[in-house]
C-alpha cells in the first residue's frame, strides 16, 4: 500500500463521552463473521467528524472468517464505509478468489457495499484488500478504511 503523502496532516480527534441511544445497534452493525486480522478496535463516536461508533480496516488487508451451514439462500456482504485516502479501492476476495472491487469516488464520502457471497458449506475466508493507507506520527497504524457497519447476512428460510 502507498504511504501517506508528505503534505497530508493527520491528527487524532479527542475522544469524548457522548451518550448514544443506539449503542446496541452499533454492536449489531458488525455481525455475521469472526474477525481474524487487520481490524482496529471499536472507536468513537466522534461528533466533530460526524462519525458514530466505527472500526478501522487496517492495510494491507482485513481478514474474516464466515461459517456457513450450507443452507439455501444468498449470503450478502453489506457495509457502509469511507476513506481519507485518495484513489482508495477495496478488492473483495472469497476463499482466495477476487469476487468484487469497490473504487471509492471521493474521500470522506460514505460508500455502500453490497456483494453476494457464494459461500461453501463450512468455514470461508473473506479478505478485503486495500490499495492505499495513511499513517502519521500521531497514529502509526496503516489506516485504510473506516467501517461504519460490516455485516454478513444469510437469510433464514422457514421449513
Amino acid at each position: 500500500a502507498n504511504p501517506t503523502p508528505p503534505d497530508l496532516q493527520v491528527y487524532e480527534l479527542a475522544k469524548r463521552n457522548v451518550a448514544m441511544s443506539a449503542n446496541s445497534e452499533a454492536r449489531d452493525s458488525f455481525s455475521g463473521f469472526t474477525m481474524l486480522s487487520g481490524w482496529g478496535p471499536e472507536e468513537g463516536p466522534v461528533p466533530e467528524a460526524f462519525l458514530p461508533t466505527f472500526h478501522w480496516g487496517l492495510a494491507p488487508h482485513t481478514e474474516l472468517e464466515i461459517s456457513h451451514p450450507g443452507t439455501v439462500g444468498e449470503t450478502m456482504l453489506i457495509a457502509k464505509c469511507l476513506t481519507y485516502c485518495t484513489n482508495q479501492a477495496i478488492d473483495v476476495e472469497l476463499n482466495g478468489e477476487t469476487i468484487s472491487r469497490l473504487q471509492f469516488q471521493e474521500i470522506n464520502h460514505c460508500e455502500h457495499i453490497m456483494v453476494p457471497l457464494p459461500l461453501l458449506p463450512g468455514s470461508n475466508r473473506l479478505m478485503l484488500r486495500y490499495s492505499q493507507n495513511l499513517a502519521s506520527a500521531a497514529d502509526p497504524r496503516p489506516l485504510a478504511v473506516i467501517f461504519l457497519s460490516l455485516q454478513v447476512i444469510t437469510p433464514q428460510l422457514s421449513p
